[in-house]
């Protein structure tokens, strides 16, 4: 007799194993931020950096281009003529920036920024992380070309997180 209520009881085990089993759960996920509509990676210009508190850049949007599209869009900039689409690229790509346009764009607390050209002449081209300070101090210093850059960076709720100047062979 014992036997057979081990063997019953075997089977309910087993049974009610394979009911919940294969009954659909739901996952309950930890809320999450939503993304702004601005974030995301971005490319173009930082023209100036107000170190007030929040240290704001002012991005110039433009957009890297290579292949057909840069040669089409370098011939409509008037940079170079249909005939000579062949070599319109000499490096194989196009900036295009068809606007001056500056948006303000807030560094987060701690964003990571990353130089390639900063050491150059003593060191060659490598990656250098320097700070805001460093960073506003570039940029704002008109005799200087670090405004006429292009740059990479990551927003992530509103803020730029991660910065990087864009090396053009």
């Amino acid at each position: 007799m014992r036997s057979v209520f081990a063997g019953i009881g075997l089977l309910v085990v087993i049974f009610g194993a394979l009911f919940l089993w294969n009954r659909s759960v739901v996952p309950v996920e930890a809320p999450m931020q939503q993304p702004l509509p601005g974030d995301g990676i971005k490319f173009g210009f930082v023209r100036s950096v107000a170190t007030s508190s929040d240290y704001v850049l002012m991005f110039d949007e433009a957009r890297w281009l290579t292949g057909p599209e840069g040669e089409q869009a370098a011939i409509i900039a008037g940079i170079c003529s249909e005939a000579a689409r062949a070599e319109c690229l000499p490096n194989g790509y196009f900036i295009e920036n068809t606007s001056t346009t500056t948006i303000p764009l807030n560094f987060s607390t701690e964003p990571i920024i990353a130089m390639f050209t900063l050491t150059m002449e003593k060191e060659s081209v490598k990656e250098t992380s320097i700070s805001k300070d460093a960073y506003a101090a570039l940029i704002n210093d008109r005799s200087a070309h670090w405004s006429q850059l292009p740059y990479q960076m990551l927003i992530e709720q509103g803020k730029v997180t991660i910065l990087e100047e864009v090396y053009v062979p």
